[in-house]
């Protein structure tokens, strides 16, 4: 068995190690098997440790970490969960349960809030979406619970949610998003036209572009 490698294990350690493996061996113990062992120990605190952040503190890893890098709107993201979802703070992540989340949407539909209890369900799903992805539970409490539905109706952007738009894409989106969004905003193609546009689709001498068939 290797114990290690010179210079990153010094003499001193090294024999501390060998020491350790004698005594090991000397009671019938396997050093790899114990070592095995000793790792899934650790793995299982390192993920008790992940699960027994609060919700609060997964939310202020979302905002700073994910939203407001990736996202327009992280600002109206903050401002649901410190209006709604208080009741959830102190609890660990790993404790949340469905009902839990489903009685704040209840109550904020109560008032006739539909759409508003919407968002929030919307804006939970993403937090704990992003915490499986972290690794920090394996599962979203908000997926068995139905959002309200809503008549569909034309959305435009209001001036100020223009100006958000443009200074997110233009001056913070990475140059790869801000030159998809410019160009969806500026030719009105759908998002799949875009995304498989080639160069071969550009014609810079007539200024256009066309789609694939």
């Amino acid at each position: 068995m290797t114990i290690g490698v010179f210079p990153d294990l010094s003499i001193k350690e090294a024999r501390k190690k060998a020491r350790e493996l004698k005594r090991l061996m000397a009671k019938g113990i396997d050093p790899r098997e114990a070592k095995r062992q000793q790792q899934i120990a650790e793995d299982e605190k390192r993920l008790k440790a992940r699960q027994d952040i609060t919700f609060k503190e997964l939310c202020y890893k979302y905002i700073e970490e994910y939203a407001k890098i990736y996202t327009i709107y992280w600002q109206k993201d903050t401002a649901r969960i410190h209006n709604y979802a208080k009741p959830l703070f102190l609890k660990k992540i790993s404790d949340i349960k469905s009902n839990d989340i489903e009685q704040i949407f209840n109550d904020i539909s109560k008032d006739g809030k539909y759409e508003t209890a919407n968002q929030f369900l919307i804006t939970l799903s993403s937090i704990f979406n992003k915490a499986i992805k972290w690794e920090l539970i394996d599962r979203n409490p908000t997926l068995k619970i139905d959002k309200h539905k809503m008549q569909a109706r034309e959305r435009r952007l209001s001036y100020d949610e223009m100006a958000d738009f443009y200074t997110y894409y233009v001056k913070i989106a990475t140059p790869l998003i801000r030159d998809f969004a410019l160009l969806a905003l500026y030719t009105g193609a759908r998002k799949t036209n875009v995304l498989e546009m080639e160069w071969d689709n550009i014609d810079f001498k007539k200024n256009m572009a066309y789609t694939k068939n």
